[in-house]
């Protein structure tokens, strides 16, 4: 088989003010889903390629309405990629309910260009949402869930078969269990490759400044690691449970570690970023630092981060008596993490499962001791917050913002906006007490919404919507 395939991650969206100024820092990000996807098509025999709009257009912007713009290349130039190689399908991940607007655009550009090519999304909004996704018109197929395995059969299925005949049958494709078996190939020359150049640049990818500290002015490539799946908190905000499930699935200390070194060695990557959400709640992550920590004494040029946040209750762990884990924060340090994010969210027991992290266990003076560890051992900090949790009142916010400005020892403070996303328990919840139906919801969407811009219509706390911007004015993301 020599079936070739066009993975495209579409252009983002991103907020700005009433001049065009951006609110949060515009980023690019290495793709997940391309890589394990393709990775496994490559595996079955198929010829892969890959486009990044965002990432391979970042200096490309169109002003969209009053909030938003796009940036990334033009749809057009996935016509033109389409024209130039014939593949047998477009793969377009959908990851969040706000950009769906842009995997429509594409999809629509596409199917006028292109009437008979077949087109497949998959990702967290395509799986959570597929009758959304599926109802321009413009999309033949959404896979749900994992589709490292899925996408490889429905291929096979409309190479042979032709795409009516098999969406005669089902066009939303997804009913196995999750993958248990996480180690297999991943397509990183194609997704990390443009033109033999290397596609994703740390200037373009960091959050902000701080996660610069102990690297040097010519690293400027970087790598996000996502060894494992799923998490048990199922947070109410929170989408990554309802399609990864609760029991964390982890590929092994030994790939991680291999890739890692191949990254390092083969491809320059000297700034790594780790994305997965519950790291070092698997056994197979403490493994993977005692290696990097053994290859750094020869290999020292090199950090780690956690953009992502590390759960507080890793470092008071039950069965030490909820006593900071020294040894684990010497771990950190000896590896080369340079940035430790600190999820806390709120101090408010009400708006944090104590799943996550129990206040009676781990008080704020146990976590304001863990910043200074963090300090001590030469690493930044930043601790992450979130605001405008529904329900929420100004009282309640207001308790919040006092404690953060006590704690000593934080380099940086990142205050997101409770977002109510579909497939999540405050959505299900918004739906049942009428904050919103499906239409308005939808309808509200195209107005602008991110984790920085928080309208009026999904303003869900009971603080006046005049009164989070003032709080917003005082807390402002970092714009690199």
């Amino acid at each position: 088989m020599n079936e070739r395939v066009l993975f495209v991650a579409p252009a983002k969206l991103y907020p700005v003010d009433i001049d065009g100024n951006p609110i949060q820092h515009v980023r690019e990000n290495v793709s997940l889903p391309a890589l394990t996807v393709l990775g496994s098509l490559k595996s079955a025999g198929f010829d892969v390629d890959f486009m990044d709009l965002s990432a391979d257009g970042y200096q490309t912007k169109k002003r969209l309405n009053e909030h938003t713009y796009r940036f990334g290349l033009p749809d057009e130039a996935v016509v033109d990629r389409i024209r130039e190689t014939n593949p047998l399908a477009l793969l377009i991940t959908s990851m969040f309910s706000t950009e769906q607007e842009m995997v429509d655009d594409l999809a629509s550009e596409v199917r006028r260009a292109c009437p008979d090519l077949s087109i497949v999304v998959g990702g967290i909004h395509a799986s959570l949402q597929p009758d959304w996704t599926l109802e321009s018109g413009n999309i033949d197929f959404v896979v749900s869930g994992e589709g490292e395995e899925t996408t490889a059969e429905l291929l096979r299925q409309i190479s042979s078969e032709g795409v009516e005949a098999v969406k005669s049958r089902a066009q939303i494709i997804g009913s196995k269990p999750r993958i248990k078996e996480l180690d297999r190939a991943w397509a990183l020359d194609e997704v990390l490759l443009r033109e033999e150049e290397y596609r994703y640049t740390d200037s373009a990818s960091r959050r902000s400044q701080i996660y610069a500290h102990l690297t040097q002015p010519d690293w400027i490539k970087n790598f996000s690691l996502y060894y494992s799946k799923g998490c048990p908190t199922h947070c109410d905000y929170c989408t990554t449970s309802e399609r990864d499930g609760t029991k964390v699935r982890h590929m092994g200390s030994e790939r991680m570690f291999n890739d890692f070194r191949l990254l390092h060695e083969k491809y320059g990557v000297q700034i790594f970023y780790n994305q997965a959400d519950t790291f070092v709640f698997h056994p197979e992550d403490i493994e993977f630092l005692k290696k990097v920590r053994g290859y750094r004494q020869e290999h020292p040029y090199f950090v780690l981060n956690n953009p992502n946040a590390f759960f507080v209750k890793i470092f008071f762990q039950k069965s030490k008596g909820y006593e900071l884990d020294e040894e684990l924060l010497d771990l950190f340090a000896e590896a080369g993490f340079n940035v430790m994010t600190i999820a806390v969210e709120s101090f408010n027991q009400d708006y944090v499962k104590k799943e996550k992290l129990d206040f009676t266990q781990i008080p704020p003076e146990k976590i304001r001791d863990l910043f200074k560890a963090i300090h001590d051992r030469n690493m930044k900090t930043e601790l992450y917050m979130m605001y405008a949790f529904p329900g929420q009142t100004k009282e309640e916010l207001r308790d919040d913002e006092k404690i953060v400005e006590a704690l000593p020892n934080v380099d940086e403070v990142a205050w997101h906006s409770c977002m109510v996303f579909p497939g999540t328990n405050y959505y299900r919840t918004g739906l049942r007490e009428g904050w919103f139906t499906e239409k308005s919801y939808r309808k509200n969407l195209n107005e602008g919404y991110f984790f920085h811009h928080l309208p009026e219509k999904f303003n869900f706390s009971k603080i006046p919507t005049t009164e989070l911007r003032a709080f917003r004015e005082r807390h402002p993301p970092s714009i690199s």
